[in-house]
């Protein structure tokens, strides 16, 4: 009797595991902190104001076009404008692939627009932590303190191409 519930018991998990990395492999959106692919959505032109993120807490940024690199990211409207902050950008993938290609993908609600995104130092430090501490009250510390590491915090404009 044990030994039965043994192999089916066996039997489900390797069910469950072939199925999880079939769809890990087949995935497209990150998910949380799960990196994705190719973004899905409606590709459209970008708008004149990216004010429309302010409708969101995170966003899905995708780099590198020849073999897609998705992540969920935070977002920043100022002026119309669009920032995505980095913290410690050295230790994650995403940050260097857009140093080396520029041309992203951002997703917002169902809408997937073209852009590119160029590392910046437009916004003050006093700018940047006032709109993450308006957005993201829970994370003051951490911008605040700016990260940790040799580069503790990029920020990446955002416009449309």
């Amino acid at each position: 009797m044990l030994e039965k519930i043994l192999k089916n018991t066996g039997l489900t998990l390797l069910a469950v595991l072939i199925i999880g990395g079939v769809a890990f492999l087949l995935r497209s959106d990150p998910i949380e902190m799960i990196p994705g692919k190719e973004l899905s959505g409606e590709v459209v032109p970008a708008p004149s104001t990216w004010e429309i993120c302010n409708q969101y807490d995170t966003v899905a940024l995708e780099a590198r076009p020849e073999y897609p690199h998705s992540v969920t990211v935070w977002c920043l409207e100022h002026e119309g404008r669009l920032y995505i902050p980095a913290s410690n950008p050295t230790e994650k993938t995403w940050p260097q692939l857009v140093e080396e290609d520029p041309n992203v993908r951002v997703k917002i609600g169902e809408n997937v627009y073209l852009a590119r995104a160029e590392r910046t130092d437009e916004l003050s430090r006093e700018v940047l932590v006032r709109l993450v501490t308006a957005k993201y009250p829970d994370y003051y510390r951490l911008i605040q303190e700016g990260g940790s590491g040799e580069n503790p915090f990029w920020v990446f404009r955002i416009t449309g191409r």
